[in-house]
């Protein structure tokens, strides 16, 4: 049976003998990802990391050196596998945190394979990360939420509201794994199915949009005040999740607006919960070696700033956290609080799927 990892010191089993090795090694975390202007969010990745790290050492669980690395992939493949092996062969990271775009995540994954790195992405929410970790050892791990999977839990939690409705989904060129997923799981429900780039005018025929934006980079304001949309986005810390542990992510925003960041904070959440994992799995593994570290990834569940986190036999996080909101001025309705089918802190009519 899988045990919970708490990251709290008195509930680790790990000796004094492993905590002292890990206290000797010097530790280095590799944070990467496009930290141009137009993307602030992976700026706010680094400080993420940087404030977990902070936190996690007055907890005790890191006693040793801990460096940051960060680099800016410029949202580029090339640049990225260069980072990649970089990272590797001069930097030698024990941990990399990143990407932030799904051209550069897919390519430097292979790289961090190849180099024996522990990968953590915040970000990438495309299939393709992971997928093809099915059979093999991964030390691949991702904490966005799936497309794929990300649909399966809209489609169940919108079913009234999508029920006898023509349906316009929006979304870009690399959310078609959840446009597809979403169409094909509510094939039977919805009266017609559209697909746009970029939402419509009121008025084009659909009478309800959903609006695919894990990130939610557009920002709330991004889909106008309007009754007939409901956006489809990740963690945010204006909409609780009650799953999550909602004082550390209120304190996580309050630390990163004081630090200049005024963006959404979902992935930095993930990255900070990276942290929190590693840390717990190290110690569990008494050792920062990847493949042992890896293994109590796997092997473990831990509790963090997103609430509850386990992997599964290819890397992918098995706690997606979907936030639904329904746009009506100057009302934001969030349909789903829970996210799970059992009902927890919430009456199952308002929140849980059936």
């Amino acid at each position: 049976m899988n045990r919970t990892a708490m990251i709290l010191v008195g509930m680790l089993s790990c000796s004094l003998a492993a905590a002292d090795t890990l206290a000797s090694e010097p530790l280095r975390i590799g944070v990467v990802g496009d930290m141009s202007d137009r993307n602030p969010t992976a700026m706010a990745t680094v400080k993420a990391v940087s404030f977990a790290v902070e936190d996690i050492r007055k907890a005790g669980l890191l006693t040793g050196d801990v460096s940051i690395i960060s680099r800016d992939d410029q949202c580029k493949s090339d640049v990225a596998t260069y980072i990649a092996r970089s990272f590797s062969d001069q930097d030698r990271v024990n941990l990399v945190v990143g990407h932030t775009c799904t051209i550069t995540s897919i390519p430097a994954s292979n790289i961090y394979r190849e180099k024996n790195i522990l990968q953590i992405d915040p970000a990438t929410t495309h299939p393709g990360l992971t997928e093809g970790m099915r059979g093999k050892k991964s030390r691949l791990f991702r904490l966005a939420e799936r497309q794929d999977r990300a649909a399966a839990v809209a489609v169940v939690v919108l079913k009234d509201q999508i029920a006898n409705k023509n349906v316009c989904l929006v979304g870009g060129a690399f959310s078609k794994s959840w446009l597809d997923r979403f169409q094909a799981l509510a094939t039977g429900t919805s009266r017609q199915f559209s697909v746009a780039a970029s939402l419509p005018e009121r008025g084009s025929g659909a009478d309800l949009c959903i609006v695919y934006d894990p990130d939610d980079r557009t920002g709330l304001r991004g889909l106008g005040n309007r009754d007939d949309v409901i956006g489809a986005i990740g963690l945010d810390d204006r909409l609780p999740n009650p799953s999550t542990n909602i004082d550390q992510v209120r304190d996580l925003t309050k630390r990163l607006r004081a630090a200049g960041y005024s963006g959404p904070i979902s992935i930095a959440v993930n990255a900070y919960a990276a942290v929190q994992v590693w840390a717990v799995a190290m110690k569990e593994a008494g050792s920062a070696e990847p493949d042992k570290v890896a293994e109590q990834m796997h092997r473990l569940k831990f509790e963090t700033i997103r609430g509850l986190v386990a992997f599964d036999e290819i890397g992918d996080v098995r706690q997606p956290l979907i936030t639904l909101v329904r746009y009506s001025n100057p009302i934001i309705e969030v349909p789903n609080k829970c996210n799970e089918a059992p009902c927890k802190d919430c009456k199952c009519s308002e929140c849980c799927p059936k």
